[in-house]
């Protein structure tokens, strides 16, 4: 397995690397970010992100700046600059920046018309409510299309569960400026009620939900996300529908949990303009017992965003450790890519080779496939 590493974090600083997120500038210039988490850093007060930028196609990366207040961030390429969507801390507001240098430097949010999207919600004594950035992007139509998620627990609460997720879409006209938070139109958030399932089988009580959607145009010209599932069965997605006007988010629980080549981890979904193809990278779950293994990458394609063919496995582990293992210890997780001629390129959070566990990855890597469409 062959890639150049951006960052390496090792594992006595007691900080994580995540959220990486990649885009290709108009003069080939290749910009990556990701941020830093865990109980060492100070994500639930003051996010963390670094920017790199690389002018060799990615044989070799440059720090060159960091952004303060920006954790879960999405970098996406709009007509006029370089756009970071994040939240400003975990579960923080929801902000966007715009660079129009390269990633070199950012917009600051600080009001509505800046690029303050949503605002923490929070009581005392009551629900909590906080907004989560981790979704895909999307530009089709003359729109920029996000999705989010939002978190509602109780005060004191600290167990994650799937369960507590509601999901939603904002959509910017590519015409307006996205920093204005007026010219945004958000739907409805939707919450998955496990009560609704065809198959109570499939439940896992609160640990039954979604998150971290992915908004693609669909065969017949609509708006569908196409979600991570939380379900007793692994290799499961959801299908969502969003109305023309972009207010209305929907789930058919008769036809809405679609098989899919993992399901349980974040995956990001793409419209291939060269075959027509909706591609994939995700954690194919070859164990039913562990539905959340992450030590195996699989490129996946379809034709209608429901079907879905497993193409080619192109990260798997090589450090020899036994299977048992290589499932606690190995995570190719959270892949961020584009297209890029007849190679894809992808950057991956990387659980390998030191980590305490696959889930907390040590590894910022990036991955070039050439001439992927051969696989097909």
């Amino acid at each position: 397995m062959r890639y150049v590493e951006v960052k390496y974090q090792p594992e006595r600083s007691r900080a994580c690397l995540g959220s990486p997120s990649l885009v290709k500038l108009d003069d080939g210039e290749l910009v990556a970010t990701h941020d830093y988490w865990g109980i060492y850093t100070l994500e639930g007060d003051c996010g963390l992100s670094s920017v790199y930028r690389s002018e060799d196609e990615g044989a070799t990366w440059e720090n060159v700046t960091h952004i303060i207040g920006a954790q879960w961030g999405t970098l996406v390429k709009l007509p006029d600059a370089l756009y970071h969507i994040s939240s400003t801390r975990e579960y923080g507001d929801m902000v966007i920046r715009r660079s129009t240098d390269g990633g070199f430097t950012w917009s600051l949010p600080r009001d509505e018309k800046t690029g303050l999207l949503m605002r923490n919600e929070s009581r005392e004594g009551g629900t909590r409510y906080r907004f989560e950035c981790g979704g895909g992007t999307l530009v089709h139509g003359g729109y920029l299309y996000k999705s989010y998620d939002k978190y509602a627990f109780d005060p004191g609460e600290s167990a994650w569960e799937a369960g507590n997720f509601g999901t939603g879409i904002g959509r910017v006209p590519l015409d307006k400026d996205p920093l204005d938070v007026s010219n945004w139109t958000f739907s409805n958030i939707l919450t998955f009620d496990a009560s609704k399932l065809t198959d109570p089988k499939l439940s896992l009580g609160n640990g039954t939900g979604w998150l971290e959607g992915n908004p693609l145009p669909t065969p017949d010209g609509k708006i569908a996300s196409v979600m991570r599932i939380h379900v007793a069965k692994p290799n499961m997605a959801a299908y969502l529908t969003l109305s023309d006007d972009a207010k209305v988010f929907s789930f058919d629980y008769e036809t809405g949990l679609i098989d899919f080549i993992g399901g349980h981890s974040r995956f990001y979904i793409q419209l291939d303009p060269v075959t027509g193809l909706y591609v994939t990278f995700s954690n194919f779950i070859t164990d039913e017992p562990v539905p959340t293994n992450r030590n195996l990458l699989s490129l996946a394609v379809s034709e209608d965003l429901r079907h879905w063919r497993r193409v080619k496995d192109v990260m798997r582990d090589e450090s020899g450790l036994p299977p048992a293992l290589s499932r606690q210890l190995t995570g190719f997780q959270y892949p961020a890519w584009q297209f890029d001629g007849d190679d894809i390129i992808l950057l991956c959070r990387m659980g390998y080779r030191g980590s305490v566990n696959f889930h907390d990855s040590n590894r910022i890597t990036f991955h070039r496939f050439k001439g992927w469409r051969s696989w097909l």
